[in-house]
């Protein structure tokens, strides 16, 4: 074998030895938006024996109503936004919305489905349980669509997220200004809290990174 062809070789597999974390992580991907900047840093940094301890430490960090608030809103997309990625549904832009923020308190779209389906209940506390929808969306003909806007209310500041439609089943959610990102880290900060940030600091320094 060539001399060159060794040399690019041994790059490649250099290459892919420094990128070990690996491209899909079922778990990174499904908290990825509600974590904290510096969590989501050392966790990619992690090595793989020690992500599930992270991944314990994440909620033992938070509250039970935190993580129960997650869990519903993830039952939910799983169910009724399951149509944007069957084998994923909260691996959507839709979706990542929703667990970070919850039920929108207005949803408004160009053409399509009653957004009245959306709204179970009274909205609260940035989109508890008690307002999701039971209505099933799973046969919505979502090719019908253009956009969604959903729409959240963050101290005097109307946010909006607008999600353009793209075949065959899928909203993209448009490029988002500073006042989205503001409430974005607003939701982390309240509807994810950290309990004890000292304490919890402290406990990921026990974990062995990546050499």
């Amino acid at each position: 074998m060539k001399k060159w062809a060794v040399l690019l070789i041994f790059a490649v597999v250099a290459g892919c030895a420094i990128n070990l974390h690996p491209t899909i992580d079922d778990w990174f991907t499904l908290h990825y938006f509600i974590m904290q900047d510096f969590e989501k840093t050392l966790y990619k940094d992690l090595a793989v024996e020690d992500r599930a301890k992270f991944q314990t430490m994440f909620w033992e960090a938070r509250t039970s109503k935190a993580r129960q608030e997650f869990k519903n809103r993830l039952d939910y997309v799983n169910k009724f936004h399951k149509n944007e990625n069957s084998t994923q549904p909260w691996n959507s832009d839709r979706s990542r919305i929703f667990l970070l923020h919850g039920l929108p308190a207005q949803i408004t779209e160009t053409k399509g489905f009653d957004n009245n389906d959306y709204r179970g209940g009274a909205i609260g506390g940035g989109g508890a349980a008690s307002g999701f929808a039971t209505v099933d969306r799973s046969g919505e003909d979502i090719t019908s669509m253009t956009a969604i806007i959903w729409q959240y209310q963050y101290k005097e500041q109307a946010i909006r997220y607008t999600f353009q439609h793209s075949t065959p089943r899928e909203f993209k959610m448009l490029n988002i200004g500073q006042f989205e990102k503001e409430y974005e880290q607003f939701s982390k900060d309240t509807q994810y809290q950290i309990v004890d940030k000292e304490k919890y600091t402290l406990g990921l320094k026990s974990l062995k990174k990546l050499i």
